[in-house]
């Protein structure tokens, strides 16, 4: 009813124009601005405001051409229109009649049997089933606190935004990892002996944005040992891909990972002289590509299927090459358009997948950012499409989410653009993607 009788003003808006179409043509050419031009027709045509709109909206070319006998046709369907509906809600048989009607199309078209079971008694209740499910972010700092929070926490800011305050961290200690996932989901913590530990998401305290958190050696029994990577896993169906800083790929069954153990279990058999460690584990599908980014601002793309399967027990194979200043920073599964590179001084751009030559395992790598004094060294690296929002956590407990619209995509050896503002000391620390549907814009 409405969309009719909103549509009828305008036709009638129009065919006064066009009856008057010499005259209406005079007064815009002559009209200084749109408002002016629009106070004119109302005043010398008696248009409504909706209806001088409208007329100001059609280029002159059109308003010229339009057809007398068309409008005039739709203007005459439209109040049949409107007398119609107005005659139907008049009478609550009519209404009654049409709601049946379109009910009954509705269950032929999408009626199914029952998919739920009316029981007469409750069974047993897990803990599970007393925690709403829903995204979170839990965020690992680097002296090893732990905390979940809701991710509509942080809201969505412009490229440049200061962010809000992520923790309040004591001196010295940083947000180094964050992780979105479901409440439901397991934690597979991986610590720097190369153990892995779990936990459920619920498990870990819920805590405001101002608080550090809990320590992780209380909720997970450390040893000697720090987190080094946490990943969310749902299902145990599919593999896992874990890279070192030295560029030491491992690819492992996540069905290995499936029987947690209060002590934990084996997951990289890493050096004993601490050379090395553990800085990004990733669950990936079959014939998957995955890209190492490194400090320098180097990068190599290859496919998983490159890495043989070994067990837990194994150290992993060469995943890149690198100059002896360098190491890797990031791990990341191809699955988009774009990788999306963020540095420590808060630069960052979006560069094509096509522009990283795929090649085999174990080869330099191709430049991926110009490095520099200003832009800082490469902190993290991340596989995004246009419709993406990201999340970056700083130094000093900052964080700020921005959706990549803001984000140009650029060149390879292109330095970027600022995306965050940091304070005096502050430096970028970790950065990931929001899930679909949680975008909240401030």
């Amino acid at each position: 009813m409405k969309k009719a009788k909103d549509r009828l003003e305008i036709v009638d808006g129009l065919l006064i124009a066009l009856k008057n179409i010499d005259a209406v043509i005079d007064l815009i050419k002559k009209s200084k601005n749109a408002s002016e031009a629009l106070e004119g027709l109302m005043n010398k045509f008696k248009l409504t405001k909706k209806q001088g709109q409208a007329v100001l909206e059609t280029k002159l070319q059109q308003l010229t051409s339009l057809e007398h006998d068309k409008l005039k046709k739709e203007q005459e369907e439209l109040k049949r229109k409107i007398e119609e509906l107005e005659r139907i809600l008049a009478d609550i048989k009519e209404v009654l009649k049409i709601i049946t009607k379109e009910v009954n199309e509705l269950k032929n078209k999408y009626g199914d049997t029952r998919q739920t079971y009316v029981l007469k008694r409750v069974s047993e209740i897990s803990e599970k089933d007393l925690v709403q499910e829903k995204d979170v972010v839990v965020t690992i700092t680097d002296k090893g606190y732990c905390k979940r929070m809701d991710t509509k926490a942080y809201k969505e800011q412009k490229r440049g935004g200061r962010g809000v305050i992520g923790s309040n961290l004591a001196t010295g200690d940083f947000a180094k990892q964050l992780v979105i996932c479901s409440t439901h989901d397991y934690l597979m913590f991986f610590t720097s002996r190369g153990r892995v530990l779990w936990l459920k998401a619920y498990d870990i305290p819920e805590a405001e944005r101002y608080s550090k958190g809990k320590a992780l050696i209380n909720l997970l029994g450390l040893q000697d040992e720090n987190v080094t990577n946490v990943i969310s896993v749902k299902t145990f169906d599919d593999d896992l891909f874990m890279a070192t800083k030295k560029g030491i790929v491992k690819k492992i069954p996540l069905m290995e990972f499936s029987k947690p153990r209060a002590s934990g279990i084996k997951a990289m058999n890493l050096p004993e002289d601490n050379s090395d460690s553990l800085i990004g584990v990733e669950v990936l599908k079959k014939n998957q590509e995955v890209s190492l980014a490194t400090r320098k601002g180097k990068a190599i793309r290859f496919n998983s299927d490159d890495v043989r399967e070994t067990g837990r027990a194994s150290y992993g194979v060469t995943g890149i090459k690198l100059e002896d200043d360098d190491e890797v920073v990031s791990l990341g599964t191809l699955n988009t358009d774009a990788i999306l590179t963020i540095t420590k001084n808060g630069y960052g751009k979006r560069t094509s997948v096509a522009d990283y030559r795929k090649t085999a395992r174990a080869g330099k790598g191709v430049i991926n950012l110009k490095v520099s004094e200003k832009t800082g060294d490469v902190v993290a690296t991340i596989s995004v499409d246009d419709k993406d929002s990201i999340i970056i956590t700083t130094a000093k407990g900052m964080v700020i989410r921005t959706s990549l619209d803001h984000i140009r995509v650029m060149g390879r050896a292109a330095q970027g653009v600022r995306i965050v503002k940091l304070q005096e000391g502050d430096y970028a620390t970790d950065m990931i993607k929001v899930p679909e549907g949680e975008t909240e814009v401030e």
